[in-house]
């Protein structure tokens, strides 16, 4: 969101750090699953129905080790030709006195390892060390042609980029329900093996927000597979200075589509939610890695919302 909108909200700037910030290192099945007559297998990797989640002490995040992280883009807001749910991997070294890696560390790595996208300041200069927040992604389709995605009066009122750490909001302190104040990219502290998913929202109107959404589990008896989706959503009112974070809720009746990609990525399978969020496969003979992929949807198809994406992967 531009400052000049808004010039009467500079109280509210830190609570909102993270709506003005702005999604799982995508998860493998933590068993392999045994080739051969077994019982069902199951991966709930994220049975947890928070939307949210208070952050502890900085000593908490602090490592001697490298931190290996991936960073999720996803824009279903701004045009027909957003950006789809691309996954950069990123490596934060290691350091023998011990650092608390925050998010900004891991869009910094973004910036400075790869030449395709890339997390600009209000300013339109790749974010460094002194910046709280972005406000633009930038999309380089040569060294010299690019789009930038940001906020638009074009798209949506007040629109932004947000983020989730493992598919929940970081705060920086409160609760849900009691004075929730957004941790900004500067102290959103990350982990080893966490996903950073960034992705462009409406938070300014509870009737167009994003729904975000998580594959919440996924069993595999050997010739069946069901899949549980689910989504959250938050949104902010700005003459009350309210936020408002929901936790998650299923998936209904054809909401969202689900597939399973064979390992080489084509389509093996795929359906729609029924009324409790799941969708069946009738599949067998699986051999290798696969993706389940929760395809998210652009707001145009759902009259206002638009969904963001999930994958994990399995290997048999």
């Amino acid at each position: 969101m531009r400052g000049k909108r808004f010039p009467k909200l500079a109280a509210a700037m830190l609570m909102l750090a993270l709506v003005f910030s702005a999604a799982l290192a995508v998860p493998a099945f933590a068993d392999e699953l045994a080739t051969g007559t077994r019982s069902t297998v199951s991966q709930t990797y994220m049975t947890d129905t928070a939307g949210w989640y208070t952050q502890g002490a900085e000593s908490t995040y602090s490592t001697t080790s490298a931190v290996n992280v991936t960073v999720t883009i996803e824009d279903k807001v701004s045009s027909s030709a957003a950006i789809d749910y691309v996954q950069i991997p990123v490596t934060l070294p290691a350091v023998s006195a011990g650092k608390a890696y925050t998010v900004r560390d891991a869009l910094m790595a973004v910036n400075n390892n790869q030449s395709t996208y890339k997390f600009l300041d209000i300013h339109g200069d790749e974010i460094d060390t002194s910046d709280h927040y972005f406000e633009t992604v930038r999309y380089y389709t040569s060294s010299t042609a690019y789009t930038d995605y940001g906020p638009s009066s074009s798209t949506v009122n007040y629109d932004g980029w947000c983020f989730r750490i493992d598919g929940k909001m970081p705060l920086e302190s409160g609760t849900a329900s009691s004075d929730p104040r957004g941790a900004a990219i500067s102290n959103a502290y990350i982990k080893n093996g966490q996903q950073v998913n960034v992705y462009f929202d409406d938070l300014y109107d509870g009737l167009k927000e994003d729904r975000f959404t998580k594959i919440s589990d996924a069993t595999y008896t050997g010739s069946s597979m069901t899949v549980h989706v689910m989504y959250t959503y938050d949104w902010f009112t700005p003459v009350s200075y309210t936020w408002h974070l929901y936790n998650y809720l299923d998936y209904g009746n054809n909401d969202i589509t689900v597939k399973l990609l064979n390992p080489d990525g084509t389509e093996k399978a795929s359906g729609k939610t029924n009324s409790d969020g799941d969708v069946s496969f009738s599949v067998s003979d699986l051999s290798g890695t696969y993706t389940i992929y929760a395809v998210g949807q652009h707001a145009s198809l759902l009259g206002g919302h638009a969904q963001t994406s999930d994958k994990v992967s399995f290997t048999v």
